[in-house]
Formats: structure tokens, C-alpha cells, sequence
């Protein structure tokens, strides 16, 4: 990437701590977070950030998936990829924020299998469609505490 692109990134940062008042911890976070990104716009030769499209934001969760990462790690990186891009756009860098509609899928987590999630209960995230259904359902193992 260039170095005009690059310049942007630390007043992103600067941004999250002064104005947004985010704690050092998430600064930290996201600043590890965009150097993978940045890695990933270098490896597909992006010179600046108006060339970053929905397209290249999808292939690099893709990648981090292909590289072991989990769901929620990789929701943290789209995270501040879309962050930063808010904030590009708000300076009048971006024109569209590329990562807005870009969502690492969260998957349910059976340790011992399904047999035994039956048992000791489901474990992980699900999404309003699969809530509504259990909300709807008049089965009673659909027990909500």
C-alpha cells in the first residue's frame, strides 16, 4: 500500500481513543487487526483505499477462515475493517463503507456431539430466525430460562 494510505491508519487509531474514547485494550485489538488487513491489501496489490471494494472485504474473512481463525475472531476483524472504512468515508477517503453487509457466520459448538448436546444443552450463538422458530415452537425440549 502506499504511504498516503497507510497515514491513515494511525489517525484511525487516534480517532478510537480521543473522539470514541474506546478503551486501549480494543485500540490494541484493532490496530492488530488492520495490520492483517493491510497484509491481505498488500498480498492483492491495493495501492489505496478507494480501490478496497465489498469483493476483496469478503475474500479476506474467507481467507482468515481458510487459516483456522474462529467466527468471532473474525467478526472482531470485519469489525474494525468496517470501523475504519465508517471512518474513511466520514473523511471523504471512501464513498461506500465496502464492509457493511460482510458477516463471519457463528457456528454451533456440540464438544461431545449431538447425541450428548441433548443432554448438556446447546452451546453457542444462533440467529433470530432459529430464536423466533424455538419462540414459536410448541415442543416442550425447547425449554427457555
Amino acid at each position: 500500500m502506499l504511504d498516503s494510505a497507510l497515514a491513515w491508519i494511525p489517525r484511525f487509531l487516534t480517532h478510537l481513543r480521543s473522539e470514541r474514547r474506546l478503551s486501549p485494550h480494543t485500540s490494541s485489538a484493532y490496530e492488530r487487526d488492520l495490520a492483517k488487513f493491510v497484509a491481505f491489501c498488500d498480498h492483492e496489490r491495493l495501492d489505496d483505499w478507494p480501490e478496497l471494494d465489498t469483493h476483496r472485504v469478503r475474500a479476506f474473512a474467507a481467507r482468515e477462515h481458510r487459516l483456522g481463525m474462529s467466527s468471532a475472531s473474525i467478526q472482531r476483524r470485519l469489525a474494525a475493517v468496517r470501523s475504519f472504512c465508517e471512518f474513511l468515508l466520514r473523511e471523504g477517503v471512501l464513498r461506500i463503507n465496502p464492509g457493511v453487509d460482510i458477516k463471519a457466520r457463528l457456528f454451533r459448538n456440540y464438544p461431545y456431539g449431538e447425541l450428548a448436546s441433548h443432554v448438556i444443552g446447546y452451546i453457542g450463538r444462533i440467529n433470530q430466525s432459529e430464536k423466533e422458530h424455538i419462540d414459536e415452537s410448541e415442543d416442550e425440549a425447547n425449554y427457555r430460562g
